[in-house]
């Protein structure tokens, strides 16, 4: 693995009540309010709210070559590598309890572009996540 790691963004978590929308460049996907359509995802279901996390947080945990970095009562900050260069997205999750979802946003730290890596990444931990 050569990691390309890039350096931890420091505008992660949330921030007046959401996560940070994608910007407009094809390397994010997010389920919160701004993200461009292209770009969007659906949020999780978390019906359990703070125990529905807590469990997400454990899929993170378990996912392959994905760290947990920050978590507490309602935000978890995940660093995922690729596997062959070590590329780092981070991998944020909100739990809004309010209406029992758990938002999630993933950006490449590098580059434009990521090929569909972090939709791929959504959606296969959504697959994960309904399966539970």
């Amino acid at each position: 693995m050569f990691g390309f790691l890039g350096a931890r963004p420091v505008d992660l978590g949330v921030r007046n009540g959401a996560l940070r929308p994608c910007p407009a460049i094809p390397n994010c996907v997010g389920s919160e309010a701004g993200t461009p359509s292209g770009q969007q995802v659906s949020p999780f279901t978390a019906p359990g709210g703070a125990a529905d996390l807590r469990r997400f947080t454990a899929l993170l945990a378990g996912w392959p070559r994905t760290t947990v970095v920050t978590q507490n009562a309602e935000y978890v900050h995940a660093e995922c590598a690729s596997r062959v260069f070590g590329f780092i997205d981070d991998l944020e999750v909100r739990l809004d309890a309010r209406r029992n979802v758990i938002h999630v946003r993933s950006q490449a730290r590098l580059g434009r572009q990521d090929f569909g890596v972090n939709r791929k990444r959504v959606e296969a931990l959504r697959e994960a996540w309904q399966r539970r």
